[in-house]
């Protein structure tokens, strides 16, 4: 929708977005946008929606927060500086958010910035189908009890699946 954005236009390959606090860009329509490049110097972002994004350039977030909820394909380079946090909505009962991040270039993440998925994972007392009680589970590693051996799931080599919550203690790792 033209009327959503500053320049009264949709942002095409061309365009450079600036992508300021508390913001909410949807990512919808028949093919996977494209832009020419991506500031984020805000908090309280968010990018959701049923499609991926596309920046043909780079993406550089200073000082800003974004919650990650579609596919980003950086083809240039992307810059975290200066407590930029990067991260996904929280996991309800299913497996459905994640950080989806593709950069063809560099990522630079200086020392105050983050990529987090802490307390992303499944909600109390939900977890990865297959443990018995919702708090057995392990991810990328032994359960706690040698009983529920089979909820091991997950790899710690290349981690995709969130983590499980207990039935009584908050919500799953990242």
């Amino acid at each position: 929708d033209p009327a959503k954005w500053s320049s009264g236009e949709v942002p095409d390959a061309s365009t450079l977005v600036i992508v300021e606090s508390n913001a909410t860009i949807n990512v919808v329509g028949d093919e996977d946008p494209e832009v020419q490049e991506v500031r984020v110097v805000g908090t309280g972002n968010k990018f959701g929606g049923d499609r991926s994004l596309n920046v043909r350039g780079s993406v550089q977030m200073d000082g800003g927060g974004l919650t990650l909820d579609v596919p980003l394909h950086v083809e240039n380079a992307m810059f975290m500086l200066n407590g930029s946090v990067l991260t996904h909505t929280a996991n309800a009962a299913e497996d459905t958010k994640s950080v989806q991040l593709e950069v063809a270039g560099d990522l630079v993440i200086d020392k105050t910035s983050t990529i987090s998925a802490q307390g992303k994972g499944y909600s109390l007392g939900k977890g990865y189908p297959g443990s018995k009680s919702g708090n057995e589970a392990a991810h990328g590693g032994r359960p706690r009890s040698p009983s529920d051996a089979t909820a091991c799931y997950g790899s710690v080599m290349c981690p995709t699946n969130s983590g499980s919550s207990s039935n009584s203690y908050g919500t799953g790792g990242g």
